[in-house]
């Protein structure tokens, strides 16, 4: 009996992945488990309108009833944890003030199609480590599908928030690439389009692209008080958390290698000269000078507090509205933010966070002309994300073992930046995003915990059951969401009593 039940569960699923292969359609390949349950599971009612008559079976055992209960519960889980809906969780403040630190998103799948496993042979619900473990893979790669990408409603639009997986992690080596680390951040520009950034604003193909109105970006400023700083309970009130305490000194140095030797220290954030004869304004970034080289270099603290502040325009606004607050502006670029460290790394093109570009977006299908000039912007691309062999000779570019002079591109890429934008590692530190590492799109934010209070005021109540994308103010649903709840509980309560009588 159960070799037959076998057999034609196999000639089932081969007749049905051949008329799915003929249709066309890839989700369609679903309907596998449903034969599988037909067969084996019996857990779903597949005629549910019709009152279901229970099989006549031999008893099983504990242990099998336990075994086909986990087994069905995993695989279900699975499925709609890779195919349909993904929980994420905000760890960074890289999209502050449109996502907060503590936000609890449900990410979907099906928007831009969910990617089929390209390594599928790891263990379920672990990304890519074992928890409780510092670097141990959850996955082995002896199984690699290749990109593969179900149907979806829509593709990737400018100004989408997106979930995708880091192009440039090393958390391990040769990570494949679904097994890279979350990153959430906005598309700002999409295949074919032409980014520039000036004056820290983005312009895609000539035209200034503001953020949406349900965005808030945030640029750093540095703040002067002429008291001791702020109240805690000011700066939360207002939603102002990203507050770097800052010292400012004046040093008499006499000698070139005395100004060199503070400009060399990590915590030196700037050294400026003044008006007066070898004076100079030094800032510190969260140390505090000591007494000894104060006396040693002749310098004095001042009296002005000082402070590094993620700020939106209202934030602006309302500091500089306060009678203790004698100057916001925005401060000199770090060596972070500038030159060799900005994409392509070792460029010479004079690039920062604030005035960047132009860079083509590369096209699914597109050509471009290869020369020295460009060929680092596009070298990832054609070496490792559509796995060409690439090398520079004297004599020119070549794309496995052929001279080339063009190259077309395979895939889609995207330009990925965080909306607190002078707080942000994206796209214009490492470059572009291929279209096989998009995850999905964040729709819902259904939790949202305030790391910096405590107790229930630790919930932003007004956050939760919000969706991430539209127009206007964002509103919660939470109310909504428990008159649901409690009706369908009502509900279920009368028919259940119903059917028992």
């Amino acid at each position: 009996m159960n070799t037959k039940k076998h057999l034609l569960f196999l000639v089932s699923c081969i007749a049905y992945i051949i008329l799915t292969k003929l249709i066309g359609f890839n989700w369609l390949y679903f309907g596998v488990l449903a034969i599988a349950d037909h067969y084996y599971w019996n857990y779903i009612n597949w005629t549910f309108w019709k009152k279901r008559t229970p099989k006549v079976e031999e008893k099983k055992s504990v242990f099998a009833e336990w075994f086909n209960a986990i087994t069905f519960a995993v695989i279900g889980a699975t499925l709609i944890h890779t195919f349909i809906i993904q929980p994420f969780t905000i760890p960074t403040s890289s999209m502050e003030k449109s996502m907060l630190i503590g936000d609890y998103l449900l990410v979907s799948k099906v928007n831009y199609g969910p990617n089929v496993p390209n390594t599928p042979l790891s263990v379920p619900f672990m990304h890519n480590v074992l928890v409780g473990t510092a670097n141990t893979p959850s996955f082995t790669k002896s199984l690699q599908l290749g990109y593969n990408r179900l149907p979806g409603f829509t593709t990737v639009k400018n100004n989408d928030i997106v979930v995708f997986n880091y192009p440039v992690d090393k958390m391990q080596e040769d990570m494949p690439y679904d097994k890279k680390t979350h990153y959430v951040k906005r598309c700002v520009a999409i295949a074919g389009d032409s980014l520039e950034i000036i004056d820290q604003k983005v312009f895609i193909n000539g035209t200034e692209q503001p953020l949406p109105d349900r965005s808030h970006g945030q640029f750093s400023y540095i703040v002067t008080t002429s008291g001791n700083g702020f109240r805690e309970k000011f700066l939360l009130e207002n939603e102002i958390t990203e507050v770097y305490p800052l010292h400012e000194y004046e040093f008499t140095l006499e000698e070139e290698a005395q100004v060199r030797l503070f400009k060399e220290q990590a915590y030196i954030r700037n050294v400026d000269a003044t008006d007066s004869l070898n004076t100079y304004r030094i800032v510190t970034q969260g140390v505090k000078l000591n007494a000894n080289v104060l006396a040693t270099y002749k310098g004095k603290k001042t009296i002005n507090s000082l402070f590094l502040m993620m700020l939106t325009d209202n934030n602006v606004d309302l500091l500089q509205s306060l009678s203790t607050v004698t100057s916001v502006k925005k401060p000199a670029l770090l060596p972070s933010q500038k030159g060799e460290v900005m994409f392509p790394k070792g460029n010479s093109f004079g690039w920062n966070t604030d005035n960047y570009g132009p860079i083509y977006i590369p096209r699914a299908g597109a050509t471009i002309q290869l020369n020295n000039e460009n060929i680092d912007m596009y070298a990832k691309i054609i070496g490792e994300y559509e796995a060409n062999k690439l090398e520079q000779k004297d004599e020119g570019i070549y794309i496995n073992d052929v001279l080339s002079t063009d190259f077309t591109f395979a895939m889609n890429y995207y330009w990925m930046m965080g909306d607190n934008r002078h707080n942000s590692l994206d796209s214009r530190f490492w470059g572009f995003v291929p279209e096989n590492h998009v995850v999905g799109k964040p729709v819902l934010n259904w939790l949202s915990i305030d790391p910096n209070k405590k107790g229930l005021a630790k919930i932003r109540w007004n956050r939760m059951f919000t969706f991430i994308h539209g127009e206007g103010q964002a509103k919660s649903y939470l109310i909504h969401f428990l008159i649901f709840i409690g009706l369908w509980n009502i509900v279920s309560r009368f028919l259940l009593k119903k059917k028992t009588a």
